[in-house]
């Protein structure tokens, strides 16, 4: 599981959310950029949507193109805006600020039952 958000607060909630599934976090300093993402092959992906390159969908599409097969879980301001970015075939989920643990650990299980 890797988190790459902006706000400190928020990854450390994250963090602390994604620990009690008892998974293991990697959380990536959005500073260094998103070429060294370390994503394993079926690994989920927490980024905010402000963290993405201009353009999202190409940014997925070369990720699934290095073999990546997990999923990405978006986290913005505006769901409808953003769901109109990503293609469904993506494996993109989105989740719109505020939201709760619960939602959270849903679109989780939901993309792999086996992590959660």
């Amino acid at each position: 599981m890797v988190v790459s958000v902006a706000e400190e607060a928020l990854a450390i909630s994250l963090e602390l959310t994604l620990q009690t599934l008892d998974l293991r976090v990697l959380i990536h300093d959005p500073a260094t950029g998103l070429a060294s993402l370390a994503l394993e092959p079926g690994s989920t992906l927490i980024i905010d949507r402000d963290l993405l390159p201009r353009d999202p969908r190409g940014f997925v599409s070369q990720l699934r193109a290095q073999l990546w097969r997990g999923i990405a879980i978006v986290l913005t301001e505006d769901a409808a805006k953003a769901d109109l970015i990503f293609e469904p075939a993506q494996g993109v989920k989105i989740i719109e600020k505020p939201f709760g643990s619960h939602e959270l650990i849903t679109l989780i299980r939901d993309g792999h039952p086996a992590q959660a």
